[in-house]
């Protein structure tokens, strides 16, 4: 639910604050959430294949997330 009250309150701020910098602390916590989530379940993993796949797949999220704040910038 917070992702909600913060939404509302960044749309409500978006007249008199200047929200671009809220975009790489959203970014942050995606991957927070990501390394948090994901990493251990790549240490757990038996197959390299799938290690692998997986790893790649997260690195590809992270050069998304770069690319969103370059455009943004």
């Amino acid at each position: 639910m917070t992702f909600l009250v913060g939404a509302l309150i960044a749309y409500a701020a978006s007249d008199s604050v200047e929200v671009g910098y809220l975009l790489p602390f959203a970014a942050g916590n995606f991957i927070y959430i990501a390394a948090a989530d994901l990493l251990p379940e790549i240490a757990r993993e038996t197959r390299t294949r799938a290690k692998l796949e997986t790893s790649i797949a997260f690195a590809a999220g992270l050069g998304f997330l770069l690319a969103a704040t370059q455009i943004s910038s």
